[in-house]
């Protein structure tokens, strides 16, 4: 039986320790990416509801515009009989 070297034992232990670091790195970067994505998902679904919101005031308003031009297209109607 061969007695290993004391830097045989120093590089076996640096690669252990290396691959212990890139097993937490690892896991690490793919949380991070988790939490990146929930953030974007959170903020995509925010501009979403607001620019939906808005969409839909803008819609009201014209409808009621559409109420008034048809009230004005009638004012002749009405004020022809009055003069």
């Amino acid at each position: 039986m061969k007695k290993e070297q004391p830097y045989e034992l120093l590089f076996e232990a640096l690669g252990e320790i290396r691959n212990a670091l890139h097993e937490k790195i690892s896991s690490w970067m793919s949380t991070r990416r988790r939490i990146q994505l929930e953030c974007a998902e959170n903020v995509f679904q925010q501009q979403r509801d607001a620019l939906t919101d808005c969409a839909e005031r803008i819609d009201q308003q014209l409808i009621e515009l559409a109420v008034y031009i048809d009230e004005y297209r009638r004012l002749p109607e009405a004020t022809a009989g009055v003069a």
